[in-house]
């Protein structure tokens, strides 16, 4: 006897929400169920070293993969900090329901721009 379960019609039918982030004049859509990959990350994170506080790497990585490069690309162009992105980032995570992001101030510092 075989067990069959489509997972990609079940899934394909459920109404999938989407937050919409406001900044620099411009509306993103991301969904409002965190991606599998970034909770993973999150949870060995946690895990690995449950005080260690991400620092400026960590807090593109991350909204890199929840908005996008070409996202983050253009937010860099605008000038945004990282205060400013460390603040979008602990946002978009209250919103997944996980903790608070803080870049603590010994380790700030500016973000690499990729050059064009």
């Amino acid at each position: 006897m075989k067990i069959y379960k489509d997972f990609d019609e079940f899934f394909g039918t459920l109404e999938q929400d989407i937050m919409v982030v406001k900044l620099f004049g411009e509306e993103y859509e991301i969904p409002a169920s965190i991606n599998a990959k970034i909770a993973l990350k999150l949870a060995r994170m946690a895990k690995d070293d449950p005080d260690k506080q991400m620092d400026a790497t960590d807090v593109q990585d991350f909204l890199e993969a929840i908005y996008g490069v070409e996202t983050i690309e253009e937010w860099l162009d605008h000038g945004i900090s990282i205060a400013q992105l460390s603040e979008v980032l602990t946002w978009t995570m209250s919103q997944y329901g996980q903790a608070k992001v803080a870049v603590p101030d010994n380790k700030k510092k500016a973000v690499p721009r990729k050059r064009r």
